[in-house]
């Protein structure tokens, strides 16, 4: 793959960043796009980097450096952050407000210089064409840093940063398009929207904010209108905040202090060199605006405040929970999804761990970890339990997706490895017969993130039906008499929860399970709910279809979903009042 010795390196799916004249090596699967495969499937000499964490010891290896450095830089801008905003702040703070960017900023970043050094050492005379620093964005806060990194323009300007870091020169050439793609007006419309909602209930709020429980807007999501107690003590007040925020500007002379940090080797070096551009506005220019009005909102710090990584996506959210935990208020996490508990890998757990004081799990514990308390999972807590789907015809098949580009190392597919399972969607639906096929509804992930996965599914697998994502999954979930899901997210144990029929694989190489949690799968395994292959479940169910009932509610099964049910999607009828006497001695114990 050589022209006179010369390749070029494409590393985004942006065609006019890239030189066809050239053979083309391609930084990775995110590259090309499904619905642009007409420019690179025909007439276009190109290659395909490997991705460097197929491999699951390159990973735990990436991981574990990531950590370490995360540790180092934080340390560093901690003390940058407390003497430039002239506050003496504890790491404990910092961690609420800075630590949830930073720890994803390093496994990011060190995805993209990772794919960047292995090409370079596998290819000698890379040409390529960078982003001009004129088109750079300086990501608002975590929330949006978040969606920008879904973007090609974001992740061309994270690459061009990273080769200029190495001393490598390029030619360069603006983006017309990018001050019309920093924030969707979607976004901007949701925004003042609940920015409206958020004023009216906050001064409802202030009227409460003597009680001795506080709760987040996300936990209110997860725990739902239901009183735990009609004290007025534990009747938590509601917290909102706006969501949009100011108007900011960098400040290039502040930002040149980042050139001034040392960093322990030549990642940490550029991680930091880079921060110029792509430091969130909120933690430094919006930061003394952002305090002070947060600050007016504690006229009283609460006992305990409930959250569910609120900090994560509200930046008004985090300073709260950040100032009241620095006045003794202590933070209790909810669990908010599938993974916990079950990933080999977590990286977004370990950070909650680092911000909660109590963590509360849907049942599981960890090597007797004080932090976890174990809870039933509210929102199944109040559906019913079903007892038959005999009348029930459809069997509903639930997928996931993700972004194109790695955002996390986790147990779970990265970045261009959701190709692959795609693949084995599509791999499942053919092993099956015609007449047991028709039966299935296929349930997308609601968010289109650049996989084109129903495109790719109907082209591989024409004439499946698919459901039209106005019923939430619960209600299509409960009129399904199987369901099928092919990945270790929130939706199966949600069907495990309500006892719906149900037949779960993946590929257990990516999805890797925690030692803890591996003999309950091995039980789910031995009687067919869990399978390692796409073929494996289609076979079952190829076998089982027409005694689904009675392999279900047989005793064995039972037994064994039933365990596992309690230890990671545990349901109560009395689960209000479970919840309310561990809350009340939270506060007790605060005070």
């Amino acid at each position: 793959m050589t022209e006179n010795g010369r390749i070029f390196l494409g590393t985004t799916a942006l065609s006019e960043f890239w030189d066809s004249s050239l053979p083309i090596f391609f930084l990775g699967d995110w590259c090309l796009r499904y619905d642009q495969r007409g420019q690179w499937k025909q007439g276009l000499s190109c290659d395909v980097l490997e991705y460097p964490w197929n491999d699951p010891e390159q990973m735990f290896k990436a991981k574990k450096y990531c950590d370490e450095a995360y540790e180092v830089l934080f340390r560093q801008l901690v003390e940058f952050l407390n003497k430039t905003h002239g506050v003496d702040h504890g790491l404990r703070y910092w961690q609420v407000i800075l630590g949830e960017w930073l720890w994803r900023y390093v496994q990011i970043f060190y995805d993209r210089y990772a794919c960047l050094k292995r090409a370079l050492d596998l290819r000698t005379g890379l040409q390529t064409i960078l982003l001009d620093e004129s088109s750079y964005s300086c990501p608002t806060d975590n929330a949006e840093f978040m969606e920008f990194c879904n973007l090609d323009i974001y992740n061309l300007q994270l690459y061009s940063q990273i080769l200029r870091a190495m001393g490598l020169e390029y030619p360069s050439r603006p983006w017309e398009d990018v001050n019309n793609k920093a924030l969707p007006f979607k976004r901007h419309f949701k925004e003042a929207v609940n920015d409206s909602l958020a004023v009216l209930k906050s001064k409802s709020s202030r009227r409460m904010s003597n009680r001795a429980v506080a709760i987040c807007a996300i936990a209110q999501s997860l725990l739902g209108a239901t009183r735990l107690d009609e004290t007025d003590v534990f009747r938590p007040t509601r917290l909102f905040f706006r969501k949009r925020m100011p108007m900011l500007k960098p400040d290039c002379d502040l930002r040149r202090h980042f050139f001034r940090m040392k960093g322990a080797d030549e990642f940490q070096q550029i991680c930091l060199n880079t921060l110029e551009y792509n430091f969130p506005l909120a933690f430094l220019e919006g930061y003394d605006k952002l305090s002070k009005e947060v600050c007016g909102r504690i006229t009283q710090v609460p006992s305990v405040i409930i959250a569910a990584v609120d900090w994560r996506f509200d930046t008004r959210a985090a300073f709260y929970i950040a100032q009241a935990a620095e006045k003794g208020a202590k933070i209790i996490g909810l669990q908010h999804g599938g993974g916990y508990g079950i990933f080999e890998i977590d990286s977004m757990f370990d950070q909650e761990l680092k911000v909660v004081d109590k963590f509360i799990s849907w049942g599981w514990t960890q090597f007797d970890n004080p932090q976890i308390v174990p809870l039933p999972q509210p929102g199944l807590s109040r559906e019913k339990m079903l007892r038959s789907t005999a009348k029930i015809q459809t069997f509903l098949f639930v997928a996931s997706t993700h972004s194109r580009y790695h955002n996390i190392f986790q147990s779970s597919p990265l970045g261009p490895q959701y190709k692959a399972y795609i693949q084995n969607q599509a791999a499942f639906f053919l092993a099956l017969p015609e007449q047991i096929k028709n039966m299935f509804l296929v349930r997308l992930y609601p968010a289109e993130l650049g996989w084109y996965n129903r495109s790719r599914l109907e082209e591989a697998v024409p004439g499946l039906r698919y459901s039209d994502g106005k019923r939430k999954f619960l209600e299509e979930a409960k009129g399904s008499r199987l369901i099928v899901c092919d990945n270790n997210q929130t939706t199966y144990l949600q069907s495990l929860g309500l006892n719906i029929p149900s037949v779960i694989f993946w590929d257990e190489n990516v999805w890797g399970i925690c030692e803890a949690a591996k003999p309950f799968f091995q039980e789910l395994k031995d009687v067919g709910v869990f399978h390692g292959t796409p073929h494996s479940a289609a076979r079952f169910i190829n076998d089982n279809h027409n005694r689904i009932e009675e392999w279900w509610f047989s005793a064995e099964v039972q037994n064994v979903v039933n365990k596992f049910r309690i230890n990671y999607c545990r349901t109560s009828d009395n689960w209000k009042n479970e919840w309310y006497q561990a809350i009340r001695q939270e506060v007790i114990n605060a005070n």
